[in-house]
């Protein structure tokens, strides 16, 4: 018997290792921002207080310059050459999780790939996992006795310290219920491609 399994959902992922001065540089801008910021229903999120060019902010050159290298590598595992096409950040933001907050299940429709890195994470049984939900909405009206390659719908992954993590941006994603103490620190970037008046001069930079 042969069973083919075709349409796959990739998701890449990497454990960067930034230098100690990087990761405090970029703590201590997460940290200004819980300690100075009402956050409310146990979440903040940059992109709804207007706080999305985080590609701007010299604390985070570094992250820019993995991201564009990892997103590189991840399109050319779809036999894209990254050379011909026109990709770049439009986007990133800070995400801060407390005790008690999630975010809700979504896509990001005007973007290409999405990115979360971790700056900061706790342990791994205080929740705050990031789930992924399968694209493929249409399944057998069966129910196996137990879940496997052909029956998953969704998936889901620990917030290691300093994981990157590169999605299509159609695939719906939320984080589960945080637990912890410390805050979870996350990044989000989403990078889409210019319109085509802008295609001939726009390119995904080395830094992002």
């Amino acid at each position: 018997m042969t069973i083919d399994l075709w349409f796959p959902t990739a998701i890449y992922h990497e454990d960067l290792k930034p230098t100690q001065h990087t990761k405090d540089r970029m703590i201590e801008y997460f940290d200004s921002i819980h300690h100075e910021t009402d956050i409310k229903d146990g979440r903040y999120s940059g992109d709804i207080h207007q706080n999305y060019q985080l590609f701007n902010d010299p604390r985070f050159q570094w992250l820019n310059t993995e991201v564009s290298f990892h997103c590189k590598k991840f399109l050319s595992a779809f036999n894209v050459d990254v050379d011909k096409i026109s990709i770049y950040a439009s986007k990133a933001w800070p995400v801060i999780i407390k005790k008690g907050g999630d975010i809700f299940r979504h896509t990001h429709p005007n973007s290409v790939l999405s990115v979360v890195y971790y700056p900061q994470s706790s342990n791994p049984l205080n929740g705050g996992k990031l789930k992924f939900h399968s694209p493929n909405t249409r399944h057998m009206p069966v129910h196996p006795e137990e879940l496997n390659d052909l029956t998953y719908s969704d998936t889901l992954y620990v917030p290691e310290e300093g994981r990157l993590f590169i999605f299509p941006s159609h695939i719906e994603h939320e984080v589960e219920r945080y637990n912890g103490i410390t805050p979870r620190y996350s990044i989000c970037l989403l990078y889409t491609s210019p319109s085509p008046r802008d295609r001939t001069r726009s390119r995904m930079p080395s830094s992002a």
